[in-house]
């Protein structure tokens, strides 16, 4: 795990698996149908984003979603 990822703020890509050589697919939704298990779609490397037209890394729209969601879920913890 970087720093980055460690301190909450790692940016998350859309995951291209023919990228991806370090995973094993096992919950790959570009792999599975959700039925099966194919869940992941995202991968927080950028060297196995999916990229757009003109080759830049696209972002995982749902995790500022996520990252909010965990924060809340951080800051109730210390309020209790």
């Amino acid at each position: 795990m970087s720093m980055e990822e460690s301190q909450g703020t790692a940016t998350l890509y859309w995951c291209d698996p023919e990228k991806n050589v370090e995973c094993a697919k096992r919950n790959c939704r570009h792999v599975l149908t959700r039925e099966e298990g194919g869940i992941c779609e995202a991968t927080f490397r950028r060297a196995y984003a999916m990229t757009d037209g003109n080759g830049v890394p696209m972002v995982y729209e749902k995790a500022e979603r996520f990252k909010r969601a965990r924060t809340a879920q951080e800051q109730k913890r210390r309020d209790f």
